[in-house]
């Protein structure tokens, strides 16, 4: 009569397993050199983690597979793998105590929510169409005028920003378009052949040869 074990082998009775100095959170992993399954740690197997803490030099060293979670505590920066390149997003890690902020004015940590941003500074920002909501301080760029026009909504109504101002020589001028006028007195800088401008008291008259100045004692 054969003899029946009443119980199951230990793994390292098996001859196809190999298990030394075994350690906690290890894992049995195969060996296509050697044909058998060894007892070994994850990273020892290849087995990365699907998170990681690390210095961004480390994590952009390791390879990208596709899944994979990591966060640089040197920069506070999160990266995830797409199998070929690592992807950077910059979220500020902000400290939350036991007993949060309560009402409806809850500040997000992050300088901004759904509705607001604050404390930042925008870079190669450009503002588009010209249906902004109208409330106070709220800015658009209205292209349904020619030229288009930079307005700021105040006092219940959308109002012009005068843009085009500049200094040369020691005088404050506004320049619509192309033309150059003298902010104190209304004339172009602009000469016609009689040299007197071309612009008047922001009016322009026909031909090459301005009006003269007419002077008015009746006010």
């Amino acid at each position: 009569m054969k003899r029946i074990s009443s119980g199951a082998p230990a793994l390292d009775g098996l001859t196809d397993v190999t298990i030394t100095a075994v350690a906690d959170d290890e894992l049995l992993a195969y060996d296509s050199g050697t044909s058998e399954w060894i007892n070994q740690t994850p990273a020892e197997a290849g087995v990365a983690p699907a998170t990681t803490v690390d210095t961004q030099a480390n994590i952009l060293a390791l390879t990208p597979t596709s899944g994979l979670l990591a966060y640089a505590s040197d920069k506070n920066f999160f990266y995830v793998a797409d199998g070929s390149n690592w992807y950077e997003t910059q979220i500020k890690l902000n400290l939350r105590p036991q007993a949060p902020e309560m009402g409806s004015g809850i500040d997000s940590g992050q300088g901004y929510q759904e509705t607001y941003i604050t404390n930042k500074k925008l870079y190669n920002v450009q503002l588009q169409g010209h249906d902004a909501t109208p409330g106070n301080g709220s800015i658009r760029i209205d292209t349904t005028n020619d030229p288009d026009t930079f307005e700021v909504y105040l006092r219940d109504a959308w109002q012009n920003l005068i843009y085009d101002l500049t200094t040369s020589d020691g005088d404050f001028r506004h320049t619509p378009l192309s033309e150059a006028i003298y902010v104190w007195r209304g004339d172009s800088v602009a000469l016609g052949n009689n040299d007197r401008p071309m612009i008047t008291e922001y009016e322009s008259g026909m031909g090459s040869h301005p009006r003269p100045r007419v002077l008015n004692f009746n006010h």
